[in-house]
């Protein structure tokens, strides 16, 4: 159930949707390369935007479950 808790905090869906064009655009390739430095340039500030705001509403206590997730030792490496 704490697993179905997380997809129901919309900030959460938010950040994972920022994070992962984030990385597509930092990951893909362009032939020109105008559009390839411009690419990489809003994919490194839209992973920049996501961090901020993620930061921000951890701060502000809005990412609860992302802490109980991870307090209770399911990520350890």
């Amino acid at each position: 159930m704490k697993y179905i808790a997380i997809l129901f905090n919309w900030r959460i869906v938010a950040l994972t949707i920022l994070a992962v064009i984030a990385f597509v655009l930092i990951a893909c390739d362009c032939e020109d390369f105008g559009m390839f430095i411009l690419t990489k340039l809003l994919g490194v500030a839209l992973a920049y935007g996501c961090w901020r705001l993620s930061e921000r509403w951890d701060a502000a206590g809005l990412l609860k479950e992302l802490v109980v997730f991870n307090d209770e030792g399911d990520m350890e490496v």
